[in-house]
């Protein structure tokens, strides 16, 4: 169950850990100067490749799917133990 979350987690507790830092490390006004500077170079770059690559997975869903049906935790198993059909 923990695996389901660690994706989410990691990232928040790790960036709350980073912003401490800086706080601890700098004054307050030149760690949110940072933290601006930090939000405004990797924020844009991280939104255009986040919205291609939801376009390019919607378009090119049956490819990756295979059949367009894609159940979770299930594996089939084809007549000559193929997995990849």
């Amino acid at each position: 169950m923990v695996g389901k979350f660690i994706g989410t987690v990691m990232p928040i507790v790790f960036g709350f850990s980073g912003v401490r830092g800086l706080l601890a490390t700098f004054p307050t006004t030149q760690a949110m100067i940072y933290l601006f500077y930090i939000l405004i170079i990797l924020y844009p770059p991280f939104t255009v490749f986040s919205v291609s690559h939801y376009y390019f997975v919607k378009k090119k869903y049956e490819r990756f799917s295979g059949t367009g049906d894609i159940r979770r935790g299930i594996i089939r198993e084809t007549n000559s133990g193929d997995l990849n059909t």
